[in-house]
């Protein structure tokens, strides 16, 4: 599985929205939907998966803490 697709498979299972994948892996929200759609063949990165993966993990960790 690619970092492009691990992103894609996170914001499918987790419904979030460009403009939260924007904020986690701090890049714009039309460059996320670029990547998102795969236009011209922008993909997601190893470093910007890792970003949206350790982002929501910490999120989880809190919500698990409760």
């Amino acid at each position: 599985m690619t970092p492009h697709d691990k992103v894609i498979y996170i914001i499918q299972q987790l419904e979030i929205s460009d403009s939260k994948v924007a904020r986690a892996i701090g890049k714009s929200k039309s460059t996320t939907t670029h990547k998102r759609m795969n236009l011209r063949g922008a993909k997601f990165s190893e470093e910007e998966f890792t970003n949206l993966r350790d982002f929501y993990l910490e999120k989880l960790k809190k919500i698990e803490m409760l």
